[in-house]
Protein backbone atom coordinates (compact mmCIF):
# COMPACT_ATOMS: atom_id res chain seq x y z
CA UNK A 1 0.00 0.00 0.00
CA UNK A 2 2.86 2.37 0.79
CA UNK A 3 4.46 1.69 -2.59
CA UNK A 4 1.24 2.56 -4.39
CA UNK A 5 0.96 5.83 -2.45
CA UNK A 6 4.56 6.88 -3.27
CA UNK A 7 4.01 5.93 -6.89
CA UNK A 8 0.99 8.25 -7.06
CA UNK A 9 2.91 11.17 -5.55
CA UNK A 10 5.93 10.88 -7.81
CA UNK A 11 3.70 10.76 -10.87
CA UNK A 12 2.24 14.18 -9.99
CA UNK A 13 5.32 16.28 -9.41
CA UNK A 14 5.25 19.73 -10.94
CA UNK A 15 6.91 23.06 -10.34
CA UNK A 16 4.96 26.25 -9.59
CA UNK A 17 6.43 29.59 -10.57
CA UNK A 18 4.74 32.32 -8.53
CA UNK A 19 4.42 35.75 -10.07
CA UNK A 20 2.83 38.92 -8.76
CA UNK A 21 0.03 39.01 -11.33
CA UNK A 22 -0.25 35.37 -12.39
CA UNK A 23 0.55 31.79 -11.44
CA UNK A 24 2.20 29.82 -14.23
CA UNK A 25 2.49 26.04 -14.25
CA UNK A 26 5.41 24.48 -16.14
CA UNK A 27 5.55 20.95 -17.43
CA UNK A 28 7.97 18.40 -16.03
CA UNK A 29 8.57 14.95 -17.43
CA UNK A 30 8.95 12.31 -14.74
CA UNK A 31 10.26 8.83 -15.19
CA UNK A 32 7.71 6.56 -13.57
CA UNK A 33 8.81 3.98 -11.08
CA UNK A 34 7.98 0.37 -11.75
CA UNK A 35 4.50 -0.48 -10.69
CA UNK A 36 3.89 -3.13 -8.04
CA UNK A 37 2.89 -5.66 -10.74
CA UNK A 38 6.27 -5.12 -12.56
CA UNK A 39 4.72 -3.40 -15.59
CA UNK A 40 7.11 -1.71 -18.08
CA UNK A 41 8.30 1.84 -17.50
CA UNK A 42 6.15 4.51 -19.16
CA UNK A 43 7.10 8.15 -19.69
CA UNK A 44 4.12 10.46 -18.95
CA UNK A 45 3.59 14.14 -19.59
CA UNK A 46 1.57 16.23 -17.11
CA UNK A 47 -0.83 18.73 -18.67
CA UNK A 48 -0.55 22.31 -17.40
CA UNK A 49 -3.25 23.66 -15.05
CA UNK A 50 -4.95 26.77 -16.38
CA UNK A 51 -5.37 29.68 -14.00
CA UNK A 52 -7.26 32.90 -14.49
CA UNK A 53 -4.92 35.86 -14.54
CA UNK A 54 -5.37 38.18 -11.60
CA UNK A 55 -5.15 41.79 -12.66
CA UNK A 56 -3.76 43.90 -9.79
CA UNK A 57 -5.70 46.94 -8.70
CA UNK A 58 -4.18 50.17 -9.90
CA UNK A 59 -4.32 53.39 -7.97
CA UNK A 60 -5.72 56.17 -10.18
CA UNK A 61 -3.35 58.97 -11.11
CA UNK A 62 -4.89 61.86 -9.21
CA UNK A 63 -4.12 65.39 -10.31
CA UNK A 64 -4.66 67.76 -7.42
CA UNK A 65 -5.97 71.20 -8.21
CA UNK A 66 -3.50 73.89 -7.18
CA UNK A 67 -5.01 76.96 -8.84
CA UNK A 68 -8.13 78.66 -7.63
CA UNK A 69 -10.06 78.03 -4.45
CA UNK A 70 -13.21 75.97 -4.80
CA UNK A 71 -15.86 76.63 -2.17
CA UNK A 72 -18.99 74.47 -2.09
CA UNK A 73 -22.36 76.14 -2.13
CA UNK A 74 -23.96 76.43 1.29
CA UNK A 75 -27.68 75.69 1.18
CA UNK A 76 -30.16 77.24 3.55
CA UNK A 77 -31.44 74.86 6.21
CA UNK A 78 -35.03 75.26 7.43
CA UNK A 79 -35.22 74.00 11.02
CA UNK A 80 -38.86 74.99 11.60
CA UNK A 81 -40.19 71.54 10.63
CA UNK A 82 -37.56 69.44 12.40
CA UNK A 83 -38.60 66.94 15.02
CA UNK A 84 -41.20 64.22 15.52
CA UNK A 85 -44.16 64.34 13.13
CA UNK A 86 -46.81 64.16 15.83
CA UNK A 87 -49.73 64.91 13.53
CA UNK A 88 -49.09 61.80 11.41
CA UNK A 89 -49.51 59.48 14.39
CA UNK A 90 -51.87 61.53 16.52
CA UNK A 91 -49.29 62.05 19.27
CA UNK A 92 -48.91 64.89 21.76
CA UNK A 93 -47.17 65.65 25.03
CA UNK A 94 -49.89 63.75 26.94
CA UNK A 95 -49.60 60.56 24.87
CA UNK A 96 -48.59 57.40 26.70
CA UNK A 97 -45.43 55.45 26.03
CA UNK A 98 -47.53 52.67 24.53
CA UNK A 99 -49.00 55.05 21.94
CA UNK A 100 -45.50 56.07 20.89
CA UNK A 101 -44.49 52.41 20.60
CA UNK A 102 -47.55 51.51 18.52
CA UNK A 103 -46.68 54.33 16.12
CA UNK A 104 -43.57 52.42 15.00
CA UNK A 105 -44.62 48.81 15.73
CA UNK A 106 -48.09 49.30 14.30
CA UNK A 107 -51.04 46.96 13.97
CA UNK A 108 -50.55 47.12 10.20
CA UNK A 109 -47.03 45.73 10.58
CA UNK A 110 -48.05 42.96 12.96
CA UNK A 111 -51.11 42.22 10.82
CA UNK A 112 -48.79 41.35 7.93
CA UNK A 113 -46.64 39.23 10.25
CA UNK A 114 -49.74 37.43 11.55
CA UNK A 115 -50.97 36.73 8.01
CA UNK A 116 -47.66 35.24 6.88
CA UNK A 117 -47.24 33.29 10.14
CA UNK A 118 -50.68 31.68 9.77
CA UNK A 119 -50.00 30.84 6.13
CA UNK A 120 -46.64 29.29 6.96
CA UNK A 121 -48.26 27.28 9.78
CA UNK A 122 -50.83 25.87 7.34
CA UNK A 123 -48.11 24.94 4.87
CA UNK A 124 -46.08 23.35 7.66
CA UNK A 125 -49.03 21.32 8.93
CA UNK A 126 -49.79 20.01 5.45
CA UNK A 127 -46.22 18.84 4.90
CA UNK A 128 -45.58 17.40 8.38
CA UNK A 129 -47.29 14.77 10.47
CA UNK A 130 -48.29 16.93 13.42
CA UNK A 131 -51.52 17.82 15.16
CA UNK A 132 -53.96 19.88 13.10
CA UNK A 133 -55.65 21.31 16.17
CA UNK A 134 -53.52 24.43 16.60
CA UNK A 135 -55.44 27.67 16.22
CA UNK A 136 -54.50 30.71 14.15
CA UNK A 137 -52.83 33.64 15.84
CA UNK A 138 -53.98 37.27 15.73
CA UNK A 139 -52.60 40.77 16.23
CA UNK A 140 -53.35 40.83 19.96
CA UNK A 141 -51.53 37.57 20.54
CA UNK A 142 -48.61 38.76 18.43
CA UNK A 143 -48.26 41.80 20.70
CA UNK A 144 -48.31 39.37 23.64
CA UNK A 145 -45.60 37.31 21.97
CA UNK A 146 -43.46 40.41 21.41
CA UNK A 147 -43.86 41.78 24.92
CA UNK A 148 -42.87 38.37 26.31
CA UNK A 149 -39.75 38.41 24.16
CA UNK A 150 -38.89 41.96 25.23
CA UNK A 151 -39.42 41.05 28.89
CA UNK A 152 -36.91 38.22 28.50
CA UNK A 153 -34.19 40.84 28.04
CA UNK A 154 -34.76 41.91 31.66
CA UNK A 155 -34.55 38.33 32.97
CA UNK A 156 -31.51 36.62 31.49
CA UNK A 157 -31.66 32.81 31.44
CA UNK A 158 -29.59 30.20 29.65
CA UNK A 159 -32.45 28.27 28.07
CA UNK A 160 -35.71 29.69 26.79
CA UNK A 161 -37.71 27.02 28.61
CA UNK A 162 -36.27 28.21 31.93
CA UNK A 163 -38.59 31.23 31.82
CA UNK A 164 -41.51 28.86 32.54
CA UNK A 165 -39.59 26.72 35.01
CA UNK A 166 -41.20 25.93 38.37
CA UNK A 167 -37.80 25.43 39.99
CA UNK A 168 -37.58 27.91 42.91
CA UNK A 169 -34.09 28.89 41.75
CA UNK A 170 -35.26 29.77 38.23
CA UNK A 171 -38.93 30.53 38.63
CA UNK A 172 -40.36 33.67 36.99
CA UNK A 173 -44.14 33.39 37.50
CA UNK A 174 -44.93 36.38 35.28
CA UNK A 175 -44.17 34.42 32.10
CA UNK A 176 -46.65 31.68 32.99
CA UNK A 177 -49.27 34.34 33.60
CA UNK A 178 -48.75 36.00 30.22
CA UNK A 179 -48.60 33.03 27.84
CA UNK A 180 -48.07 29.30 28.09
CA UNK A 181 -44.69 27.86 27.27
CA UNK A 182 -45.86 25.59 24.46
CA UNK A 183 -47.83 28.38 22.81
CA UNK A 184 -44.86 30.76 22.91
CA UNK A 185 -42.47 28.17 21.49
CA UNK A 186 -44.98 27.33 18.77
CA UNK A 187 -45.33 30.99 17.79
CA UNK A 188 -41.55 31.36 17.81
CA UNK A 189 -41.21 28.32 15.56
CA UNK A 190 -43.90 29.42 13.09
CA UNK A 191 -42.92 33.10 13.03
CA UNK A 192 -42.66 34.03 9.36
CA UNK A 193 -42.66 37.11 7.15
CA UNK A 194 -43.11 35.94 3.55
CA UNK A 195 -44.72 33.37 1.28
CA UNK A 196 -42.12 30.72 0.53
CA UNK A 197 -43.96 29.66 -2.62
CA UNK A 198 -43.25 33.03 -4.31
CA UNK A 199 -39.56 33.31 -3.53
CA UNK A 200 -37.58 35.64 -5.80
CA UNK A 201 -34.26 34.48 -7.22
CA UNK A 202 -31.29 36.62 -6.28
CA UNK A 203 -33.12 38.44 -3.48
CA UNK A 204 -31.32 37.51 -0.28
CA UNK A 205 -33.66 39.61 1.85
CA UNK A 206 -36.79 37.98 0.47
CA UNK A 207 -37.62 36.59 3.91
CA UNK A 208 -37.74 40.09 5.41
CA UNK A 209 -38.92 42.40 2.63
CA UNK A 210 -42.42 42.88 4.07
CA UNK A 211 -41.13 43.79 7.53
CA UNK A 212 -38.27 45.95 6.26
CA UNK A 213 -40.50 48.05 4.01
CA UNK A 214 -43.08 48.66 6.74
CA UNK A 215 -40.58 49.54 9.48
CA UNK A 216 -38.53 51.83 7.24
CA UNK A 217 -41.72 53.61 6.20
CA UNK A 218 -42.70 54.16 9.84
CA UNK A 219 -39.23 55.46 10.71
CA UNK A 220 -39.17 57.93 7.83
CA UNK A 221 -42.67 59.18 8.56
CA UNK A 222 -41.95 59.64 12.25
CA UNK A 223 -39.16 62.22 12.14
CA UNK A 224 -37.82 65.18 10.16
CA UNK A 225 -34.09 65.20 10.81
CA UNK A 226 -32.19 68.04 12.38
CA UNK A 227 -29.24 69.57 10.54
CA UNK A 228 -26.46 67.17 11.59
CA UNK A 229 -26.77 63.58 10.38
CA UNK A 230 -24.33 60.67 10.37
CA UNK A 231 -23.88 57.43 8.41
CA UNK A 232 -22.02 54.54 9.98
CA UNK A 233 -22.09 50.76 10.26
CA UNK A 234 -23.82 48.62 12.84
CA UNK A 235 -23.39 44.89 13.32
CA UNK A 236 -25.93 42.28 14.43
CA UNK A 237 -24.19 39.31 16.02
CA UNK A 238 -24.35 36.19 13.85
CA UNK A 239 -21.81 33.37 13.88
CA UNK A 240 -23.75 30.86 11.83
CA UNK A 241 -23.37 30.09 8.15
CA UNK A 242 -24.44 33.02 6.01
CA UNK A 243 -23.16 34.18 2.64
CA UNK A 244 -23.12 37.88 3.56
CA UNK A 245 -21.76 37.61 7.10
CA UNK A 246 -19.18 40.33 7.80
CA UNK A 247 -16.22 40.87 10.13
CA UNK A 248 -15.57 44.31 11.65
CA UNK A 249 -12.90 44.18 14.33
CA UNK A 250 -13.79 47.60 15.75
CA UNK A 251 -17.37 46.59 16.58
CA UNK A 252 -18.51 44.98 19.79
CA UNK A 253 -19.72 41.74 18.15
CA UNK A 254 -17.10 41.66 15.32
CA UNK A 255 -18.94 38.90 13.39
CA UNK A 256 -22.43 39.35 12.06
CA UNK A 257 -24.82 41.02 9.63
CA UNK A 258 -23.79 44.54 8.69
CA UNK A 259 -26.21 47.43 8.44
CA UNK A 260 -25.56 50.93 7.12
CA UNK A 261 -27.49 53.28 9.38
CA UNK A 262 -28.58 56.90 8.89
CA UNK A 263 -28.95 58.56 12.29
CA UNK A 264 -29.87 62.01 13.59
CA UNK A 265 -27.11 63.40 15.80
CA UNK A 266 -29.27 65.55 18.08
CA UNK A 267 -31.95 62.98 18.97
CA UNK A 268 -30.17 59.67 18.16
CA UNK A 269 -33.21 58.80 16.03
CA UNK A 270 -32.51 56.13 13.39
CA UNK A 271 -34.24 57.23 10.22
CA UNK A 272 -33.14 54.65 7.67
CA UNK A 273 -30.87 51.65 7.23
CA UNK A 274 -29.58 49.27 4.57
CA UNK A 275 -28.75 45.61 5.20
CA UNK A 276 -25.52 44.70 3.41
CA UNK A 277 -25.86 41.52 1.32
CA UNK A 278 -22.71 41.77 -0.79
CA UNK A 279 -22.95 42.51 -4.50
CA UNK A 280 -26.74 42.15 -4.34
CA UNK A 281 -27.23 44.98 -1.84
CA UNK A 282 -30.18 47.12 -2.88
CA UNK A 283 -28.63 50.47 -3.80
CA UNK A 284 -29.23 53.24 -6.27
CA UNK A 285 -26.92 53.27 -9.34
CA UNK A 286 -23.46 54.56 -8.47
CA UNK A 287 -20.04 55.11 -10.02
CA UNK A 288 -18.05 51.88 -9.85
CA UNK A 289 -14.76 53.82 -9.72
CA UNK A 290 -15.68 55.20 -6.30
CA UNK A 291 -17.13 51.95 -4.98
CA UNK A 292 -20.09 50.74 -3.00
CA UNK A 293 -19.58 53.41 -0.35
CA UNK A 294 -20.90 56.02 -2.77
CA UNK A 295 -23.95 53.88 -3.46
CA UNK A 296 -24.67 53.61 0.26
CA UNK A 297 -24.46 57.36 0.83
CA UNK A 298 -26.44 58.13 -2.31
CA UNK A 299 -29.23 55.72 -1.36
CA UNK A 300 -29.57 56.94 2.22
CA UNK A 301 -29.49 60.71 1.66
CA UNK A 302 -31.03 61.17 -1.79
CA UNK A 303 -34.09 62.88 -0.36
CA UNK A 304 -31.93 65.21 1.80
CA UNK A 305 -29.66 66.68 -0.87
CA UNK A 306 -29.48 70.45 -1.40
CA UNK A 307 -31.35 71.14 1.84
CA UNK A 308 -28.49 72.28 4.06
CA UNK A 309 -27.82 69.05 5.99
CA UNK A 310 -24.36 68.36 7.41
CA UNK A 311 -23.33 64.75 6.82
CA UNK A 312 -20.64 63.09 8.97
CA UNK A 313 -18.90 59.92 7.76
CA UNK A 314 -15.65 58.11 8.41
CA UNK A 315 -12.84 57.41 5.94
CA UNK A 316 -14.63 54.40 4.38
CA UNK A 317 -17.13 56.72 2.69
CA UNK A 318 -14.57 59.26 1.44
CA UNK A 319 -12.02 59.13 -1.37
CA UNK A 320 -9.69 61.42 -3.35
CA UNK A 321 -12.16 61.29 -6.25
CA UNK A 322 -14.76 62.94 -4.06
CA UNK A 323 -12.34 65.48 -2.64
CA UNK A 324 -10.74 66.44 -5.99
CA UNK A 325 -7.96 68.17 -4.08
CA UNK A 326 -5.99 67.82 -0.86
CA UNK A 327 -8.32 68.71 1.99
CA UNK A 328 -6.83 69.06 5.46
CA UNK A 329 -9.85 70.68 7.08
CA UNK A 330 -13.46 71.34 5.93
CA UNK A 331 -13.18 75.12 5.84
CA UNK A 332 -16.73 75.42 4.53
CA UNK A 333 -18.05 74.71 8.01
CA UNK A 334 -15.13 75.38 10.39
CA UNK A 335 -12.14 77.66 10.69
CA UNK A 336 -8.61 76.88 11.83
CA UNK A 337 -9.09 77.84 15.48
CA UNK A 338 -8.28 75.49 18.35
CA UNK A 339 -10.54 74.74 21.27
CA UNK A 340 -10.25 72.94 24.60
CA UNK A 341 -10.84 69.23 24.28
CA UNK A 342 -11.56 68.71 27.97
CA UNK A 343 -8.56 66.38 28.37
CA UNK A 344 -5.16 66.87 29.99
CA UNK A 345 -1.74 65.54 29.06
CA UNK A 346 0.76 63.92 31.45
CA UNK A 347 2.05 67.31 32.58
CA UNK A 348 -1.42 68.56 33.46
CA UNK A 349 -1.73 70.90 30.51
CA UNK A 350 -5.09 71.24 28.79
CA UNK A 351 -5.07 69.58 25.38
CA UNK A 352 -6.33 71.72 22.52
CA UNK A 353 -7.76 70.38 19.27
CA UNK A 354 -9.12 71.92 16.07
CA UNK A 355 -12.82 72.69 16.29
CA UNK A 356 -13.57 70.41 13.34
CA UNK A 357 -11.95 67.44 15.12
CA UNK A 358 -13.93 68.05 18.32
CA UNK A 359 -17.16 68.38 16.37
CA UNK A 360 -16.43 65.25 14.35
CA UNK A 361 -15.79 63.16 17.46
CA UNK A 362 -19.02 64.36 19.04
CA UNK A 363 -21.16 63.58 15.99
CA UNK A 364 -19.63 60.31 14.77
CA UNK A 365 -20.38 58.55 18.03
CA UNK A 366 -24.15 58.52 17.50
CA UNK A 367 -24.33 55.03 15.95
CA UNK A 368 -22.02 53.58 18.58
CA UNK A 369 -24.15 55.26 21.23
CA UNK A 370 -27.28 53.52 19.96
CA UNK A 371 -25.44 50.19 20.00
CA UNK A 372 -24.39 50.89 23.59
CA UNK A 373 -27.98 51.71 24.62
CA UNK A 374 -29.28 48.52 23.02
CA UNK A 375 -26.59 46.30 24.50
CA UNK A 376 -28.23 46.23 27.93
CA UNK A 377 -31.89 45.92 26.89
CA UNK A 378 -31.82 44.10 23.53
CA UNK A 379 -34.32 41.28 23.12
CA UNK A 380 -32.29 39.55 20.39
CA UNK A 381 -31.64 35.92 21.29
CA UNK A 382 -29.67 33.14 19.69
CA UNK A 383 -31.77 31.48 17.01
CA UNK A 384 -31.22 29.15 14.07
CA UNK A 385 -32.85 31.54 11.58
CA UNK A 386 -30.98 34.73 10.76
CA UNK A 387 -34.09 36.57 9.55
CA UNK A 388 -35.81 36.06 12.91
CA UNK A 389 -32.82 37.60 14.65
CA UNK A 390 -32.98 40.61 12.33
CA UNK A 391 -36.70 40.96 13.10
CA UNK A 392 -36.08 41.14 16.84
CA UNK A 393 -33.23 43.58 16.22
CA UNK A 394 -35.68 45.81 14.33
CA UNK A 395 -38.01 45.64 17.33
CA UNK A 396 -35.11 46.88 19.47
CA UNK A 397 -34.52 49.75 17.04
CA UNK A 398 -38.22 50.57 17.23
CA UNK A 399 -38.04 50.79 21.02
CA UNK A 400 -34.99 53.04 20.74
CA UNK A 401 -36.79 55.32 18.27
CA UNK A 402 -39.83 55.31 20.55
CA UNK A 403 -37.57 56.45 23.38
CA UNK A 404 -36.08 59.25 21.25
CA UNK A 405 -39.48 60.42 20.02
CA UNK A 406 -40.93 60.37 23.54
CA UNK A 407 -38.09 62.53 24.89
CA UNK A 408 -38.37 64.99 22.00
CA UNK A 409 -42.15 65.46 22.29
CA UNK A 410 -42.69 65.38 26.06
CA UNK A 411 -39.35 66.72 27.26
CA UNK A 412 -39.17 63.94 29.86
CA UNK A 413 -35.78 62.30 30.26
CA UNK A 414 -35.19 58.91 31.84
CA UNK A 415 -32.87 55.92 31.38
CA UNK A 416 -33.76 53.80 28.37
CA UNK A 417 -34.05 50.72 30.63
CA UNK A 418 -36.77 52.38 32.72
CA UNK A 419 -38.56 53.51 29.58
CA UNK A 420 -38.50 49.98 28.17
CA UNK A 421 -39.90 48.62 31.42
CA UNK A 422 -42.82 51.07 31.28
CA UNK A 423 -43.54 50.07 27.68
CA UNK A 424 -43.57 46.42 28.77
CA UNK A 425 -45.94 47.21 31.63
CA UNK A 426 -48.40 49.08 29.40
CA UNK A 427 -48.25 46.39 26.72
CA UNK A 428 -49.08 43.74 29.32
CA UNK A 429 -52.02 45.75 30.60
CA UNK A 430 -53.46 45.93 27.08
CA UNK A 431 -52.38 42.66 25.45
CA UNK A 432 -51.18 40.57 28.38
CA UNK A 433 -53.67 37.76 27.88
CA UNK A 434 -56.63 36.58 29.92
CA UNK A 435 -54.70 35.51 32.99
CA UNK A 436 -52.65 38.68 33.37
CA UNK A 437 -55.42 41.21 32.73
CA UNK A 438 -58.39 39.41 34.34
CA UNK A 439 -57.78 36.19 36.31
CA UNK A 440 -61.53 35.42 36.47
CA UNK A 441 -62.08 35.73 32.73
CA UNK A 442 -60.52 32.38 31.83
CA UNK A 443 -62.64 30.45 34.36
CA UNK A 444 -65.85 32.13 33.18
CA UNK A 445 -64.99 31.32 29.57
CA UNK A 446 -64.45 27.62 30.38
CA UNK A 447 -67.79 27.44 32.19
CA UNK A 448 -69.62 28.91 29.22
CA UNK A 449 -68.00 26.36 26.89
CA UNK A 450 -69.03 23.48 29.15
CA UNK A 451 -72.63 24.68 29.22
CA UNK A 452 -72.74 24.94 25.41
CA UNK A 453 -71.32 21.44 24.97
CA UNK A 454 -73.70 20.01 27.55
CA UNK A 455 -76.72 21.35 25.67
CA UNK A 456 -75.42 20.22 22.28
CA UNK A 457 -74.43 16.69 23.30
CA UNK A 458 -76.81 16.02 26.19
CA UNK A 459 -78.01 12.76 24.64
CA UNK A 460 -74.50 11.27 24.42
CA UNK A 461 -72.59 13.00 27.20
CA UNK A 462 -71.69 11.49 30.51
CA UNK A 463 -71.84 13.65 33.62
CA UNK A 464 -68.94 15.96 34.16
CA UNK A 465 -66.25 14.21 36.16
CA UNK A 466 -63.40 15.75 38.15
CA UNK A 467 -59.78 14.94 37.33
CA UNK A 468 -58.01 13.95 40.54
CA UNK A 469 -54.64 15.49 39.68
CA UNK A 470 -55.75 19.02 38.80
CA UNK A 471 -59.36 19.04 40.12
CA UNK A 472 -60.37 20.15 36.61
CA UNK A 473 -63.83 19.32 35.32
CA UNK A 474 -63.66 17.12 32.23
CA UNK A 475 -66.56 16.52 29.86
CA UNK A 476 -66.54 12.99 28.46
CA UNK A 477 -68.31 11.69 25.38
CA UNK A 478 -69.17 8.02 25.10
CA UNK A 479 -69.58 6.39 21.70
CA UNK A 480 -71.12 3.02 21.10
CA UNK A 481 -69.11 0.67 18.89
CA UNK A 482 -69.77 -2.86 17.68
CA UNK A 483 -66.97 -5.33 18.34
CA UNK A 484 -67.22 -9.12 18.00
CA UNK A 485 -70.90 -9.34 18.76
CA UNK A 486 -71.03 -7.18 21.86
CA UNK A 487 -71.22 -3.48 22.59
CA UNK A 488 -68.11 -1.52 23.64
CA UNK A 489 -68.33 2.01 25.03
CA UNK A 490 -65.29 4.13 24.23
CA UNK A 491 -64.71 7.28 26.26
CA UNK A 492 -62.73 10.28 25.03
CA UNK A 493 -62.37 13.79 26.40
CA UNK A 494 -64.16 16.47 24.45
CA UNK A 495 -61.33 18.95 25.00
CA UNK A 496 -59.21 16.86 22.62
CA UNK A 497 -61.81 16.32 19.93
CA UNK A 498 -65.26 17.88 19.65
CA UNK A 499 -64.65 20.49 22.34
CA UNK A 500 -61.69 21.97 20.46
CA UNK A 501 -63.64 22.19 17.20
CA UNK A 502 -66.54 23.99 18.88
CA UNK A 503 -64.27 26.40 20.74
CA UNK A 504 -62.48 27.31 17.54
CA UNK A 505 -65.73 28.34 15.82
CA UNK A 506 -67.18 30.24 18.76
CA UNK A 507 -67.44 34.04 18.34
CA UNK A 508 -64.81 35.96 20.35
Amino acid sequence: MLCIYMYFILNHVFILKKCITDIEVTELEVTDLPSPDHSPIVRSKIAPVRRVKKVPLQTPNFKWKTKGSFRPKEHYFDSSKCGVQKHKFGLNSNSSKLEFFEAFVSEVLLGKVVFETNRYAEQYIQSNEISHQSRDTNVGEMYTFLVTTILMSRNKKLDMKDYWSTDPLLSSPIFRQIISRNRYLLLHQMLHFCNNENQEKGNRLFKLDVVLDEIRTNFKAGMVLFQNIVINESLVLWKGRLSFKQFIKTKRHRFGIKLFVLCDVETDFILDFIIYTGAETKLLPYDANIGISRGVVKTLITSYLNKGYNLYTDNWYTSPILAQREVFMPSTKFDSKLDDSGKFDRKGNLVKKPICVINYNQCMGSIDKTDMLLSSVECVRKTSKWYKKIFFYLIDLSILNTFSAFKTVTGQNMPVANFQLEVIRQLLEKYGGNTYSNPQRKTMYKRSIISIISSAFSNRCKKIRVRKSTKEKIHSLYQKQQKKGYNVYVSRMLCRSVCYTMIRHLPH
